[in-house]
């Protein structure tokens, strides 16, 4: 009997493992849905997926076997290969900690409803359901910001002076305190950067609502690398192609004030200043939108 329950033990924990295996690629973008990230969609096929695993065993194995050994065996199991990973990397593993700990969450939730009484698991499971699709969009949705950028929502209050200069297409050195009186906004992006150019339909489109307010200046910013052979002209040329139509400013993306004191090492990412050209805000381009909303520019 010992050893059945060890052996049956070890089995559970071998199928939640590989069901982390199973979830896992889709933190890599094989499979989309709207305007979900990712991370959304680890998070929330792994949720449902552990909760509804979890519930089924424990309903199927509980006879013979306490539902608490079978319930470690399964934490043990998406644990056994993660943990470490995450002790090794942790700076590297990071930005998925979040999505983690949701899965936990969905094996914690397929148990607590499993344990409850039947009238409770009325109000407990819906419960753990909106928990968890809320955790799976909108926390994941702010870790990440988090993560990338430095701020949970995009606002910032950056006392230092900033002299960012940037280039035209002529070469013209043009300094970021020109554009005192205005809003203005910059979208970084350079030119290896394949979700820079999937979020380049989003910039567009708050372009063309800013376009025309004389409070904002709306450009987009290419980061070239002159070590590719790049100059100030090649981002120029890729917005053009494929029919951008953002006013264009260039910068070179070792530029020691956008990479050491602005931070500016992830892209894509926005930046805006307001009128005395300081930097409020840093972050994506769904956040920058948002930012433009909430200080009244419409």
């Amino acid at each position: 009997m010992v050893k059945n329950n060890k052996l049956c033990y070890i089995i559970i924990g071998a199928i939640f493992l590989a069901l982390g295996l199973i979830v896992s690629p889709l933190r890599g973008g094989y499979l989309l849905i709207g305007d979900l990230t990712p991370l959304n969609m680890s998070s929330l096929v792994g949720y449902f997926l552990y909760f509804f695993v979890t519930y089924i065993f424990l309903q199927k194995y509980t006879k013979k076997r306490k539902a608490l050994h079978i319930f470690i065996a399964m934490l043990v199991g998406v644990s056994f290969f993660d943990i470490p990973v995450r002790i090794i990397d942790f700076k590297g593993t990071y930005l998925t900690l979040l999505d983690y700990l949701i899965h936990l969450f969905g094996i914690i939730s397929g148990y607590i409803a499993f344990i409850s009484t039947k009238k409770n698991r009325y109000f407990i499971i819906p419960t753990c359901f909106i928990c968890g699709i809320l955790l799976s969009i909108i926390g994941n949705n702010i870790w990440e910001h988090e993560v990338n950028y430095g701020t949970y929502t995009g606002k910032i209050d950056y006392k230092e002076e900033i002299n960012l200069r940037f280039q035209d297409t002529n070469s013209n050195v043009i300094p970021l305190q020109n554009f005192r009186g205005k809003y203005f906004v910059v979208d970084c992006w350079f030119s290896r950067c394949s979700v820079c150019f999937e979020k380049m339909p989003k910039v567009q489109k708050i372009y063309d609502k800013y376009k025309n307010n004389p409070q904002v200046a709306f450009y987009s910013l290419f980061c070239y690398m002159q070590d590719k052979q790049e100059t100030v002209t090649t981002g120029k040329k890729i917005i053009e192609k494929e029919g951008y139509t953002m006013p264009y400013l260039a910068i070179d993306i070792e530029d020691p004030v956008l990479r050491d004191q602005l931070g500016i090492r992830r892209f894509p990412v926005v930046m805006i200043f307001d009128e005395e050209s300081r930097l409020v805000f840093k972050g994506s381009i769904e956040y920058a939108g948002d930012f433009l909303k909430d200080i009244g520019l419409n």
